[in-house]
């Protein structure tokens, strides 16, 4: 069983933007696509899923273009290495 066309289209937006974020350094062009792809994802979640799944987590993916142009790339603010002394 595989996962209809529609919904790995819209799994790769995500993808895709996670990819650039994940850069040392960003330019304005890859900013722009984080925004835009961003954007598409959160645009056609509720059309894919329903407004009942649109939870928070989901909408806070929109704000990450703003995070990313203002501290950088998500290594910069990553608690990766703190989280096993939790």
């Amino acid at each position: 069983m595989h996962l209809p066309n529609k919904y790995c289209r819209h799994f790769l937006l995500l993808v895709i933007a996670a990819h650039l974020c994940e850069s040392k350094t960003i330019t304005s062009e890859q900013l722009s696509q984080i925004k835009l792809l961003t954007s598409q994802f959160i645009y056609q979640f509720p059309l894919l899923y329903g407004d009942r799944q649109n939870v928070i987590s989901v909408h806070s993916i929109i704000h990450l273009s703003e995070s990313i142009r203002d501290f950088g790339g998500v290594y910069n603010y990553s608690t990766f290495n703190f989280e096993s002394y939790l």
